[in-house]
């Protein structure tokens, strides 16, 4: 006799049902009060492999039990994989812009450090800060402040790629892994992304403000750790801050 044991795959009851047609008249049925599904009990024993000859009642009511509870740990296994899913992103997540916090950023810096070390691929990391944003504070209040960080991350997150790794570092400071580029390459994008956010008006922020952003970039080595190569980066963007003239994005290797 087939056992039905832990190599057994057995479905939930809902898929049961439907390859199980039910039979009008007959058959004593019994009924999920979690799904309201109908299991016909004579259907139950061929499904767990058990002969015809041994399916007692007491057999098939039990492997009804037995399947429900089955059904019942898997939907709460589903629940509870969804749930991990969201508190994972909740971990992630920055708790005030829709990109990644800075904890999430630098583990997933790491794993670009590593990786480009392994398949001797290239990447970049580039740095920007808000100009004048205690300005902008003072004169717009921290809730129009904060709406202008919303408004950077998005025009960041909307204008690289997938690939591409957003995250706030905290207070005005966002970061950007561009994978699979070269630092010249790196450095047109980041001078992109500078005048997209200087051209783009924050919506509902009256009167109007133009906003500029300092930016470092530079190139990840194949022996840089994530503090050499953070480090790096917050120099050069601070050196472009304190140049005062051009908007270009400082650059190095």
């Amino acid at each position: 006799m087939r056992r039905a044991g832990t190599n057994m795959k057995i479905r939930p009851v809902r898929a049961i049902l439907k390859s199980s047609p039910t039979k009008k008249l007959g058959h004593e049925t019994h009924a999920s009060p979690e799904h309201g599904d109908s299991l016909v009990l004579d259907d139950i024993p061929g499904i767990f492999g058990i002969p015809e000859s041994q399916a007692t009642a007491e057999v098939k009511s039990a492997l009804i039990k037995f399947a429900l509870e089955i059904d019942h740990l898997q939907t709460e296994n589903e629940q509870l994989r969804a749930r991990n899913r969201e508190l994972e992103i909740m971990a992630d997540e920055d708790p005030l812009v829709p990109v990644l916090n800075r904890r999430a950023f630098v583990r997933e810096l790491n794993r670009t450090i590593a990786y480009t070390a392994r398949y001797h691929t290239s990447a970049c990391l580039a740095f920007f800060d808000v100009d004048d944003f205690k300005q902008i504070n003072d004169r717009f209040g921290h809730t129009s402040g904060d709406m202008v960080l919303r408004h950077i991350s998005g025009i960041l997150s909307a204008n690289v790629r997938k690939s591409d790794i957003v995250g706030r570092l905290g207070g005005d400071e966002f970061g950007v892994v561009l994978m699979q580029t070269t630092t010249a390459n790196a450095q047109a994008k980041t001078l992109q992304l500078l005048k997209l956010v200087a051209t783009t008006p924050v919506p509902d922020l009256n009167p109007p403000l133009t906003l500029h952003l300092s930016a470092g970039v530079c190139a990840i080595r194949e022996n840089d750790d994530v503090q050499t190569i953070m480090a790096r980066a917050d120099r050069l963007m601070y050196d472009h801050k304190s140049q005062k003239t051009g908007r270009s994005a400082n650059s190095g290797t």
